[in-house]
């Protein structure tokens, strides 16, 4: 059991949510911190990290009438992509002054 999970009023739903995130790499919201406003969310991976553990995450958000579910999915790949890329880059920066 988690006990934050278990606090969140809604346990099997947040667990579902949890699945379907890890699941597809990203995480979708809609208005949860700003009403009317929705947004995507996916993790910048790094080995320099403990496992599951990622430091970093990059987020877009936009107007509900505008940033819809459909738009932030034809996003997703994009964003995941370029969260790869950012990886890359931060594992090579903080490989290159590990050696200084």
């Amino acid at each position: 059991a988690d006990p934050i999970i278990d606090r969140s009023g809604e346990p099997a739903e947040l667990r579902r949510a949890l699945v379907e995130t890890r699941r597809a790499g990203y995480a979708l919201s809609y208005g949860a911190n700003h009403p009317g406003v929705h947004g995507i969310a996916a993790p910048v991976a790094s080995t320099f990290e403990p496992v599951g553990g990622a430091a970093l995450s990059v987020a877009v958000s936009g107007p509900a009438a505008r940033w819809t579910e459909v738009r932030m999915r034809a996003f997703a790949d994009r964003l995941l992509d370029t969260c790869a890329e950012l990886s890359v880059l931060l594992d090579d920066r903080a490989g290159a002054l590990a050696h200084h």
